[in-house]
């Protein structure tokens, strides 16, 4: 039974994170549309190029090399938590090449994107 709950509080805290990056984004526009009501309340007039740059996402040039590590750190995590479980638990060590090669495809991209040579990242 003790078994079990291992890939149970796996599913769980990833559940937990998705449900926290959609709750972090979902704030964040919310603030944004404050300020905007709060700016057309004083009478603040807003250009259409101001309005077209709030609307768009930002671009990080590091954002896919970021996620990047993050998931290939997770997936080491993963891998050495499931070498430590029972003398090496080779169901959980399979589980983390998924993560380590999302995490080499942020590195490829990252790199398409930034190493360019022109310096900047597009």
């Amino acid at each position: 039974m003790e078994e079990l709950w291992i890939p149970i509080a796996l599913f769980i805290v990833i559940a937990a994170t998705i449900i926290a990056f959609f709750n972090f984004n979902n704030k964040t526009k919310e603030s944004l549309h404050k300020v905007v009501r709060v700016a057309m309340e004083k009478g603040v007039e807003l250009s259409p190029e101001i309005v077209k740059s709030l609307a768009k996402p930002g671009y990080s040039r590091y954002g896919d090399l970021r996620k990047g590590i993050l998931f290939t750190a997770f997936g080491l995590a993963v891998a050495v938590f499931g070498y430590l479980v029972d003398g090496g638990n080779q169901e959980i060590m399979g589980l983390s090449t998924f993560p380590i090669a999302i995490g080499l495809g942020y590195f490829i991209i990252s790199r398409i994107k930034n190493g360019n040579g022109n310096g900047n990242g597009h």
